[in-house]
């Protein structure tokens, strides 16, 4: 079991423990779970010993998973049940902190065939994060990608093939997102129903997981009961591809190049809604011109249609050679700058983002996150109660302007000899544009966490952030407070995404002042932003 769970293979475990079960002699609960955690502890460790960069994680990990085990042994439970029960579209019992429970159809015709419960109370367990890393449907192992808050039905899920690369997609303020190239974003009755190719192909899964009993309902390919626009859309399109799925709320396809229209992306939401994305391009038209947007080619009660935007995102990295990474980011800046001064300055009802509905987000987003990841509650509540006063600092903007105010480096494309493209416009608000800056500039702290930029990236992107903020007169105190606000944000965002879960609760700890620290006031409110803003 210790081995299955450190290679983070648990699905190799429950089959053990299945197997076990099946032939009748099913180990001891609390003696399985003592030699278990003996055996954590022992490889604990080896993470270091074989060198690897990521041993602050991995060993916490080992260590953190063998005290729960050893509080209640229930925890192993969890992680390891195999319940052979479902079928595609039935439930999926899916708990634990590393791996669910797992469910097949053969129970329901094998009556020999044992069925092993999740324990019970382990998904309220506050030990255990609720969000299971993996779930087995269909013969297949599926990697939880993304999950988002509560939404009165269950824990939105989003599946990925096991084999496949995590896409850590958009995470803007209030998680949303927006048809583009590299995109954020229904129990089939009967499973025989959509086989098809269109709808056994390639992309995520949508699923919903409850969270008071752990099971997880795994939708039928390319279906959502709440967005029937994506199976209408998949049935039109046969060569279409999901690209990401917010189960009942949105989901992004692919559609390849047909004719003279080339590629395009067909964002799905819910019936009679579509017409608030129309809308969200048309409020968004001072953006137009200083970057590209995607540009609208059909729509109906449930989808718009737009063409692809050429480029590659900042998110993947461009060279560092002949300075293709900073032209990058100074065009883009450029750009930004431009869009503002093109935009409103004066809100039609009056409404402006600045640091008090920051702060508002903030409160709102701990609390989402202490649901599914109650171990690091207390990280994040002291990041966001220290990013909450340096926002309590600042007064309202006094020159609001149109702000994208999702705006991260997923939602930027560059292409030689065009202006920088730009994805999701549907947040932009007026607001403080500091706001904007402070995003950019937080993500490129954690895109180098990450491990998916270097340092040198990541420091090129800070400075010109920080010469752009010189240039729109932000003062340095204003960007901090911000980029303190985003990074708190993150922490609970990706306390929803199993993959990342762990290193959030790193930044969270990194961002979180000293027991009894003053705070400290910057040295000069009137200087550009540099390595004393908050960083990771």
């Amino acid at each position: 079991m210790a081995a299955c769970l450190s290679a983070d293979t648990p699905e190799l475990g429950a089959a053990l423990l299945a197997g076990y079960a099946r032939a009748g002699t099913p180990p001891e609960a609390d003696e399985l779970a003592a030699w278990t955690a003996r055996a954590l502890l022992a490889g604990a460790v080896d993470p270091v010993r074989r060198f690897r960069t990521d041993w602050p994680i991995l060993v916490g990990r080992r260590l953190e998973l063998a005290a729960a085990i050893l509080e209640d042994p229930a925890h192993l439970t969890k992680a390891l049940s195999a319940a052979p029960r479902g079928d595609r579209g039935a439930p999926v019992a899916a708990t634990g902190p590393i791996a669910p429970a797992v469910a097949t159809d053969s129970a329901a015709t094998d009556p020999a065939a044992p069925v092993v419960p999740a324990a019970p109370g382990a998904a309220t367990d506050p030990a255990v994060a609720v969000v299971p890393e993996r779930v087995l449907a269909d013969g297949a192992v599926w990697a939880v990608d993304r999950a988002w808050p509560h939404d009165g039905r269950g824990i939105p899920l989003e599946l990925r093939a096991a084999d496949t690369e995590d896409t850590d997609d958009p995470e803007d303020p209030e998680d949303t997102a927006d048809i583009g190239n590299v995109e954020d974003t229904g129990n089939a009755e009967d499973p025989a129903e959509r086989t098809d190719s269109a709808t056994a192909r390639r992309g995520p899964r949508g699923a919903r997981l409850d969270p008071e009993t752990g099971e997880v309902t795994v939708f039928a390919p390319g279906t959502d009961p709440r967005l029937p626009g994506l199976a209408r859309c998949l049935d039109a399109h046969p060569d279409a591809e999901v690209v990401s799925h917010r189960p009942g709320k949105r989901a992004v396809v692919r559609v390849p190049a047909a004719g003279e229209q080339g590629e395009r992306y067909v964002k799905i939401v819910r019936p009679g809604r579509a017409q608030r994305l129309r809308d969200a391009l048309t409020n968004a038209a001072s953006f137009d011109g200083p970057f590209r947007l995607q540009q609208e080619i059909t729509a109906d009660e449930d989808s718009v249609t737009t063409a692809a935007l050429a480029g590659r995102t900042l998110h993947e990295g461009l060279p560092l050679e002949d300075g293709v990474w900073r032209r990058a980011w100074r065009e883009t800046l450029t750009a930004w700058a431009q869009a503002l001064a093109a935009g409103p300055v004066t809100p039609p009802d009056g409404a402006v983002h600045g640091p008090a509905e920051e702060s508002a987000v903030l409160e709102s987003w701990r609390d989402r996150a202490r649901l599914v990841d109650p171990l690091g509650s207390d990280l994040r509540d002291r990041a966001i109660e220290a990013a909450r006063r340096e926002l309590g600092r600042l007064t309202a903007p006094e020159r609001p302007a149109l702000i994208h105010r999702d705006l991260h480096d997923k939602q930027i494309l560059h292409a030689p000899g065009l202006a920088p493209g730009l994805l999701d416009v549907d947040t932009a608000v007026l607001g403080d544009p500091a706001l904007d800056l402070a995003n950019l500039r937080a993500h490129a702290s954690w895109r180098e966490l990450q491990g998916i930029w270097n340092a040198e990236h990541a420091r090129i992107a800070r400075e010109e952030i920080d010469a752009a903020a010189l240039r729109a007169r932000i003062p340095a105190a204003t960007l901090a407070a911000y980029e303190s606000g985003t990074l708190a944000r993150l922490t609970c965002v990706y306390a929803f995404r199993p993959r990342w879960r762990a290193l959030a609760r790193e930044l969270a700890a990194d961002l979180r002042p000293a027991p009894g620290a003053p705070p400290v006031a910057p040295d000069d409110l009137l200087h550009t932003p540099d390595e004393r803003t908050v960083t990771t």
